[in-house]
């Protein structure tokens, strides 16, 4: 024999022998022990009290023979504030619990051989609702496999109201080892129940249902009722319909935006053809609040002669002029924010202390109301529906709500459905939902007729800012610069505007200072540089969903 083989024998060997002699447990589930049958409990009393308020409280009395010194007492559904006595003395610190495959077992020392055992406990999950929340039903595993002979059982269960005879619905499940059972109503909030020898393999559970009305549960099982009793059809729907429902809503936003931005200039305007500010202007073109408004601001503030813009090698600075004329009570707010600073007015602004001074703030009023402000021009000019801030910001409110909703859907589902999870399908119907009605919010369309009107006569001045024709050179055309500059940028022309006048030598504008080679390259890059800097850092501190 080889020794592989010699080996294979001897561990076969010693697996038989383990099998054949190996000490089996004295408390084996299913296979109890000579010395385990000498349990025997002769009457097995329990009294359960349905509450009011929904709680189960179930107490069990009993007289044993213990041949060891402990004693295992097992619950087969989930208990809370298991109480023991024996003999009328409580065990508390002599009580140890062990969970096995669904099984609570109690362990329990004991120093008599002979001693009456009081069980104590709450079964939180043995009345629910059904699902159709008509009825409740209480369902109680009151005896699984004791592992003792039981000679008598009985059983009362006290409800918390009357309950009908007729609108009674009970059944027993007496199985493996049961002799025989008795049920009756002994009047409207008492049951009874009676089962006589029972096998150390029996299983005795009891099931009832009444009409809803005599108890109250907590918020939180109903919930959990409502969440348990929802199908995966059900939550498969929600998480198609509402996503469905939302793209529909989100196309047809779409396409409202894209027929007002349909609308064409009708000819050629070598001039602006009214008075809006540049800041205004870009919210007719676009319908949205954008960093571009306050560049377009900065560059028409510095035109007029408010600001003076210093640029030096290293950083640049933002000075305060006397300036012509006045300002719109947008513009108020933003040249308040560039020069004051916890009520203190400043000549000028550094570009390092703008930047800190924003990240010390997390949110700026004044550039939130200079957005406000401007949406409430555009209304009082009648180029806006009335209620369009408030419009744009419900329903984007809405996408909000939906996504928190959401979460909360699964926080719930997670919490309180004892099934599968099926409503994590709905939740991620609902948070796609959210992203496509916020989405859409920015985008609905609000000019009124006399908004559409002004902006097609815009949109033919824009034609002239955009025209790829350079200008020859001339002093009336140098002005037109720095004149309509703040116009390119609002209506999205800046690049070709600038390209017009490439080739041609520019008188840098009494508003702009610059330590460095002067050059018109130079000048615009610069100048851009600032304004893009100063609306970024200003920008970001608008109030979320502007």
């Amino acid at each position: 024999m080889s020794k592989a083989k010699r080996y294979f024998c001897l561990l076969t060997s010693l697996l038989l022998f383990l099998w054949f002699f190996w000490p089996v447990p004295i408390f084996a589930k299913n296979n109890p022990s000579e010395a385990l049958l000498d349990y025997n409990i002769s009457l097995l009393e329990i009294n359960v009290a349905v509450e009011k308020s929904s709680q189960v409280e179930i107490t069990e009395d009993f007289s044993l023979s213990n041949p060891t010194d402990q004693f295992i007492w097992r619950f087969d559904l989930p208990v809370e504030n298991v109480q023991f006595w024996a003999s009328g003395q409580p065990v508390g610190k002599d009580l140890i619990f062990k969970k096995e495959e669904g099984i609570l077992n109690a362990i329990a020392a004991t120093k008599e051989k002979h001693t009456h055992w009081t069980i104590r406990y709450q079964a939180p999950e043995g009345l629910t609702r059904e699902s159709d929340w008509l009825n409740d039903r209480l369902f109680l595993v009151l005896v699984l496999r004791p592992q003792t002979i039981i000679s008598r059982l009985n059983v009362e269960v006290h409800l918390p109201g009357y309950v009908e005879e007729q609108d009674l619905k009970q059944r027993v499940y007496a199985v493996h080892g049961v002799s025989n059972y008795h049920f009756e109503q002994v009047n409207p909030s008492l049951l009874r129940y009676s089962a006589f020898e029972l096998s150390p393999y029996a299983t005795f559970s009891i099931e009832t249902r009444w009409p809803v009305g005599i108890v109250q549960y907590p918020l939180f099982r109903l919930l959990r009722f409502w969440f348990a009793g929802r199908s995966g059809e059900f939550w498969l729907a929600i998480g198609l319909l509402l996503p469905f429902l939302s793209f529909v809503f989100y196309l047809y936003i779409l396409f409202l935006s894209k027929e007002s931005r349909r609308l064409k200039g009708i000819g050629y305007l070598n001039h602006p053809p009214s008075d809006l500010p540049p800041a205004l202007v870009y919210l007719l073109f676009r319908e949205k609040a954008n960093q571009r408004q306050i560049v377009a601001t900065l560059f028409d503030l510095a035109r007029r002669g408010f600001i003076e813009i210093i640029k030096k090698e290293k950083e640049y600075i933002l000075a305060k002029r006397q300036g012509q004329g006045g300002m719109w009570p947008f513009e108020v707010l933003l040249y308040d924010k560039l020069f004051t600073e916890k009520g203190i007015r400043k000549i000028k602004r550094t570009e390092f202390e703008l930047r800190k001074r924003a990240k010390e703030q997390f949110y700026s009023p004044k550039v939130t109301a200079f957005y406000q402000v401007l949406y409430q021009e555009a209304c009082q000019r009648g180029l806006f529906a009335q209620g369009y801030f408030q419009s744009s910001r419900r329903y984007r409110l809405w996408g909000i709500l939906f996504f928190f909703s959401a979460v909360l859907t699964t926080a719930l589902a997670l919490l309180f459905s004892s099934g599968p999870p099926y409503a994590l399908i709905g939740a991620v119907g609902q948070i796609l939902a959210s992203f496509l009605v916020i989405q859409a919010a920015s985008m609905i369309p609000q000019k009124t007729e006399k908004g559409q009107k002004e902006l097609i006569a815009w949109l033919s001045f824009r034609e002239f800012l955009g025209d790829r024709k350079p200008f020859d050179f001339s002093i009336q055309v140098q002005g037109l610069f720095e004149k309509y500059l703040p116009y390119a940028v609002a209506l999205e022309k800046e690049v070709a505007w600038i390209d017009r006048f490439k080739g041609m030598t520019i008188t840098l504008p009494s508003w702009y200072v610059s330590y460095e080679p002067p050059s018109p390259e130079g000048f615009v890059s610069s100048l851009f540089y600032v304004a893009n800097s100063v609306s970024q850092t200003l920008y970001s501190l608008r109030e979320p969903g502007l």
